[in-house]
């Protein structure tokens, strides 16, 4: 049986062509025009050298940045909160009337910058001072709504700008800003934008303190819950309401010396660390790493080690989690399609989702930030991460758009990886699962398990993942040695432990 395996012919016959209709020939015709452009490396011989320079249609650099965010908590009293509320209504009222003239602008073809800058500075004046009935919100929180309107529409045009140069997906239709409403509940989000130097953080030692906001003239003390982890200087606050509890956001630019001025020393938060970096790397080796949802990640390193990190912790919260969320869903239907009150249920459903979103996050925060202290020891400088583009649209399904997330790890990687000295860069991963890293073969059905693949032309039999990060790192201008072992990692909410059953091998045959 194993023979007769071995002998049968890896790939199909090509289908007959001018079958199919016109139709299905203009949608192969379409899905092949937008298929993105890809520069293949082949792979050279075992050994760890250099296969060839890396190019920009290889790869391309995740940029960071130097912004980082504080979030915290709020702890108010009834009567702040009260206060709190209303502050709120107003900020989502003024972005939702200014957005309506703004997007009917742009809809009847009459978007100018000029008719812009006259709309949006009637209403500043308006919402700032109190006038024709309008809340008085006062000025800095009237900067806050007008920067995050710009900072909105500025993003859709950069999108379209894309669309235009081909950048995007074909089936991608980037959409004008929407309004700060609920839809379901048909209220308006309860959201507060606050410039920069209306606001200032006032530390009480540990993990306490107050976040006093100007507001028309008066001050408002609300006391938060937090870390202060960055140093910098403070941008726009935003403060938001989910599922009944306050958080604020702070954006920090990490590294911004303190104005000498001491009027304008409050718009400096005193955090714990005042620079990204905190380590040099130790060494010039690489790391390949591919993106999965069973593993849910696996490198590989030009020194030959091996890393795998499950990802059925995370699947479970997700599956756990989801069956909470469609009980209370099902519960609040019933109750709203019969006239009971629904809105407790709503609220025990929409904390589900949160607590489903934020545990899996964290599981894969303490995955990637394990992964890159271990790569950092090894001495790598340079990690290449498989992007899998536009696999949601082609191959969608709940585990590759609701539980993977890869554009957020790739993002979390580059972010912890610069606060160790190293760089991140994403690769098209595109054919790397079905390609043997040996000799190069193509084959589906090569996957003969589920981890295992099996080339039916040279004999290797290698981890299915690990094959995919060679493949990565072929693409990349490397041809790292084949691993003989691989170490296998579970991601907890305490961290990440090793594998009960130590690590794997995986052996060639030639």
């Amino acid at each position: 049986m194993a023979a007769e395996k071995a002998e049968k012919p890896a790939k199909a016959p090509p289908r007959a062509r001018g079958g199919g209709g016109a139709k299905s020939r203009a949608s192969r015709r379409k899905k092949r025009d937008n298929r993105p452009v890809r520069a293949p490396a082949p792979p050279g011989p075992s050994g760890g050298e250099e296969s060839g320079p890396v190019t920009d249609e290889m790869c391309a650099p995740v940029e960071t940045g130097g912004v980082r965010a504080v979030v915290l908590r709020l702890k108010l009293n009834p009567e702040v909160e009260r206060e709190l509320e209303a502050l709120a209504d107003a900020t989502a009222k003024m972005y939702n009337e200014v957005n309506f003239i703004l997007r009917k602008l742009f809809f009847t073809r009459n978007y100018t910058d000029e008719k812009v800058s006259r709309i949006i500075r009637v209403f500043y004046r308006a919402y700032s001072r109190g006038l024709c009935g309008r809340p008085r919100l006062g000025s800095y929180i009237a900067d806050g709504v007008k920067e995050q309107l710009q900072q909105d529409w500025q993003r859709f045009f950069g999108l379209l700008k894309a669309k235009k140069e081909g950048k995007l997906p074909g089936w991608m239709k980037p959409r004008p800003p929407g309004y700060k409403k609920d839809r379901l509940l048909g209220k308006r989000e309860k959201v507060l934008f606050v410039e920069g130097r209306g606001y200032r953080v006032v530390n009480e030692g540990g993990r306490r303190g107050k976040l006093i906001v100007s507001v028309a003239g008066k001050w408002i003390s609300l006391a938060y819950r937090g870390k202060l982890r960055w140093r910098g200087k403070q941008g726009t606050l935003v403060v938001k309401e989910v599922n009944g509890r306050w958080y604020a956001y702070i954006p920090v630019n990490v590294g911004v010396p303190a104005p000498r001025e001491r009027k304008y020393s409050y718009m400096y938060i005193n955090g714990e660390r005042d620079r990204i970096q905190l380590q040099q790397p130790r060494g010039g080796e690489k790391a390949f790493i591919d993106l999965g949802v069973n593993n849910v990640i696996a490198a590989v390193t030009t020194t030959g080690r091996a890393l795998l990190y499950r990802g059925g912790p995370i699947k479970a919260e997700y599956e756990y989690w989801s069956r909470e969320a469609k009980t209370f869903q099902s519960l609040r239907d019933k109750c709203k399609n019969h006239g009971l009150p629904w809105h407790r249920w709503h609220l025990f459903y929409a904390r589900a989702v949160e607590k489903r979103t934020r545990r899996m996050q964290n599981l894969k925060r303490n995955t990637v930030k394990h992964l890159v202290r271990l790569l950092w020891e090894e001495g790598v400088d340079t990690i290449y991460v498989g992007l899998p583009y536009d696999i949601i649209h082609e191959k969608g399904n709940k585990w590759n758009s609701n539980v993977w997330g890869y554009r957020k790890i790739i993002t979390w990687l580059a972010e912890v990886a610069s606060e160790h000295g190293m760089k991140v860069f994403v690769v098209d991963e595109s054919k790397t699962s079905i390609t043997c890293s040996h000799c190069g073969y193509e084959d589906k059905e090569a996957r003969v398990h589920r981890g295992l693949y099996k080339c039916p032309r040279c004999g290797l039999e290698i981890h299915a993942d690990i094959n995919a990060c060679l493949n990565i790192a072929h693409k990349a201008g490397y041809t790292p040695p084949t691993p003989t072992r691989i170490e296998t990692y579970t991601p907890t909410h305490q961290g990440v432990v090793a594998a009960k059953r130590g690590e794997k091998s995986t052996s060639r045959k030639q």
